[in-house]
């Protein structure tokens, strides 16, 4: 089962009004699991996180049908987690720093991230690196559980690496990479059309450096005002351009490496962007990828060991849920 995700003061607020039965729960024991109580505030604290997937689309009924089945998924995946934490306690099993920085790494080599990258993919979901290292640290626990209960661990044959990658080449296709560089020059908000004229004929000059045959990097750290300027105006890689935004996308489109775009305006002042560098698209050949399918395989068969595992531990532990989200919304309705 995927681990999900932390409570949204905006959203509650809104539950309040939309969904009273559900707001009702705020602050109560959601569910008992073995020696431990789950509450309604850890369900809406992973809530908010998981929100971001469901499809704004939705009509509101279906929305709050969707979000009550999301909170009771949460629920039962705190449950599992609270049990095997328990168990884990119970024999011993520990979990290094040095253990969680080699996860950590791991993680963004395969990613093709830099670090800094991935905090800001972190930041934009209101997490951080130690809530990271935090779940890295209980995956590392959970492997290690279900390997000590299947005695010889957890084994991905040669074989069926090579079928996955063979069956799943679609996976493994490099899109091209580009990495973006970007000279900015501001317009204070404040700034009368005499001044915005003078700031676009400002970047107008800075461009010209550039077609003169100045080097792009340099001319960014000594002109341009955006916060990429000490890195050389480098905005780092990207694979795919609808990540961008619009202007970003307009400024790209069809440009070639080593080529300046046009001149773009949008709310911060104006700027021009070229490819610095860019590689090529193609199928990853597989011995660059082999460590990554038997991490994918070796997980796959351990959430299948934990779904067993849970099973047991459900027996063996009192579990009580004590807060059906559904259930709530549906007598919601009916009141």
């Amino acid at each position: 089962m995927r681990r999900l995700s932390t409570a949204a003061a905006m959203l509650l607020a809104c539950l309040l009004i939309a969904a009273p039965a559900v707001a009702r729960v705020v602050d109560r024991v959601a569910a008992v699991a073995g020696s431990e109580i789950i509450t309604t505030f850890e369900v809406e604290r992973l809530f908010s996180y998981e929100k971001q997937n469901l499809d704004p689309t939705l009509p509101p009924a279906q929305r709050l049908e969707a979000e009550a089945q999301v909170r009771n998924m949460i629920l039962q995946v705190l449950v599992q987690d609270r049990l095997l934490d328990q168990e884990i306690e119970r024999l011993g099993l520990t979990v290094s720093e040095r253990e969680v920085d080699e996860a950590l790494q791991d993680l963004v080599e395969q990613s093709g991230m830099r670090r800094s990258d991935l905090e800001s993919a972190l930041a934009a979901e209101g997490r951080t690196i130690v809530d990271l290292r935090e779940q890295l640290s209980r995956r590392i626990k959970k492997e290690r559980y279900v390997q000590y209960r299947l005695k010889g661990g957890v084994m991905v044959e040669d074989e069926e690496v090579l079928n996955y990658y063979n069956q799943h080449i679609d996976e493994f296709m490099r899109r091209p990479i580009v990495e973006l560089g970007e000279i900015r020059i501001n317009v204070p908000p404040e700034a009368d059309e005499a001044a915005v004229s003078e700031r676009y004929a400002r970047a107008i000059t800075v461009m010209q450096l550039v077609v003169a045959g100045e080097d792009f990097s340099q001319v960014a750290r000594s002109f341009s005002d955006a916060p990429s300027a000490p890195d050389g105006g480098s905005l780092g890689t990207i694979s795919d351009p609808s990540m961008l935004k619009q202007e970003y996308r307009d400024a790209l489109k069809g440009l070639e490496p080593g080529r300046l775009s046009s001149i773009y305006r949008d709310e911060r002042g104006f700027f021009f962007i070229t490819v610095l560098n860019e590689s090529s698209a193609g199928k990853v050949p597989f011995d660059e990828v082999e460590a990554r399918v038997r991490r994918t395989l070796f997980n796959k068969a351990v959430d299948r060991e934990m779904q067993r595992i849970d099973r047991e531990l459900r027996e063996k532990h009192h579990v009580e849920i004590k807060v059906d989200y559904l259930k709530l919304l549906h007598q919601d309705a009916d009141d």
